[in-house]
């Protein structure tokens, strides 16, 4: 390994178990607090960066004497460090983490891991990469996966990263993936966002607060006529609302009418003056690129200069002006908006029910010029249709069948969904 590096070990019994910690002795220093069969517990302290509780994890396959382990790291846990648990604690948390074997059931071993988190403040994070960590290395009916390998971090741990993400990295000689946790590449603070909220504006003090900041916090850019100090001095980017100006107008009226002025005599506008906040909402599980996401925010198109004051679309509606493509005398009008909305159809699982609908989806393409995205494509199929019969269907419609799916976050499946008793996702 060379003279940099240091260790600590826990040895094997025979082929199973086993944890070894490494660290480069010139960049980071770790303590060991507490160790035993299951986990290794100390601090790391990156030098000229902070210092981390880190607990390596290697859980027990019987629930009792995983017990243990939960007992220990308890133990420690409630110091105020960033703290992160990891490694393979063998055990799942929900059907989406096991492939084959026998059918989940929520035990008392899925139970008591997840009351250990939410006592403890640990929070599973998302992750890029194949899904399962684990296989059996069997083939055919008989191959399970799993994912029994996983990272929990508490608040203050994810109040320090701008993006929390583990890595599944390929397996190569053992039957587990590795996973990687980087903590400091992306250490660097965020950018808070201040949202002013209207009820401030019943308080009286707020006035005199506001006025305050406003000219303690920018003293001498009063005569300065850059229009850069007007967005200076918002809290944070989208978070100033209309309220706000019309509340304090004698307050910041001076400032944001010579911002303006600036703009129109220059014809430069700071870039900061156009931040928005956009919301991405995943149109697939663990996706990988920006293209893997659905941007929510604000558009204003420039055609939105002909809408006249107080124009409603509701009034458009009325009128029986609908937006669509009439196809037919008495058939329902084609939305122009089809390729930004998601569709739902439904047919029985007949032959002829199914070319019936291929043959309207490749109308449809052919009429207006559109094309189906079969990655984002997905089929359900209700409980009576069996697993043969799932994939003929799927193979025909060039969809890919899934049990459910997800739209704005949201699950959508033919089965009545489980409540989550571990509120992580939220």
């Amino acid at each position: 390994m060379g003279p940099n590096w240091d260790f600590f070990l826990i040895p094997s019994v025979g082929l199973s178990g086993g944890i070894m910690i490494l660290w480069r002795k010139d960049l980071a220093a770790f303590s060991v607090i507490k160790s035993l069969e299951q986990c290794v517990i100390g601090e790391l302290n990156v030098f000229n960066k902070a210092v981390w509780l880190i607990t390596t994890v290697y859980g027990n396959k019987e629930v009792h004497k995983r017990r243990m382990l939960w007992e220990c790291i308890q133990e420690v846990g409630h110091c105020k460090l960033p703290s992160v648990v990891g490694g393979d604690f063998n055990g799942i948390l929900s059907q989406d983490d096991k492939r084959g074997g026998r059918k989940f059931v929520f035990s008392k071993g899925q139970k008591e891991m997840i009351s250990f988190m939410n006592e403890n403040d640990l929070h599973d994070i998302s992750y890029v990469g194949p899904r399962f960590t684990w296989c059996n290395n069997k083939i055919g009916g008989g191959r399970i996966l799993e994912r029994l390998d996983r990272c929990l971090l508490n608040t203050l741990a994810l109040n320090c990263l701008q993006v929390a993400v583990v890595r599944h990295l390929p397996r190569t000689s053992s039957d587990h993936r590795p996973i990687v946790l980087k903590i400091f590449d992306t250490f660097a603070k965020k950018r808070d966002i201040l949202k002013f909220e209207d009820v401030w504006i019943s308080y009286k003090a707020s006035a005199h607060i506001i006025a305050r900041v406003w000219e303690k916090k920018f003293n001498g850019f009063r005569n300065l006529g850059s229009g850069k100090k007007f967005w200076n001095k918002a809290p944070g980017f989208d978070g100033i609302t209309y309220s706000f100006f019309k509340h304090y107008w004698i307050i910041v009226g001076v400032d944001v009418c010579m911002a303006v002025r600036n703009f129109f005599l220059t014809g430069k506008m700071d870039k900061d003056w156009k931040n928005t906040i956009v919301v991405l909402i995943p149109k697939s599980n663990n996706p990988v690129s920006p293209s893997g996401f659905r941007p929510i925010s604000l558009y204003v198109h420039e055609d939105g200069d002909g809408m006249h004051n107080g124009t409603k679309l509701l009034n458009f509606h009325q009128w029986g002006k609908d937006l669509g493509i009439m196809i037919t005398s008495k058939g329902q009008k084609i939305s122009r908006l089809l390729y930004a909305d998601d569709v739902l159809l439904f047919a029985d699982a007949r032959k002829r029910s199914l070319k019936r609908l291929k043959d309207i989806m490749n109308d449809y393409c052919n009429w207006t010029g559109q094309n189906i995205n079969y990655h984002k494509s997905a089929l359900i199929c209700g409980k009576i249709i069996n697993r043969r019969k799932k994939k003929e269907i799927a193979d025909y419609m060039g969809f890919k069948a899934m049990d459910e799916m997800e739209y704005l976050g949201v699950k959508i499946a033919l089965r009545r969904l489980i409540t989550n008793l571990s509120w992580t996702d939220l």
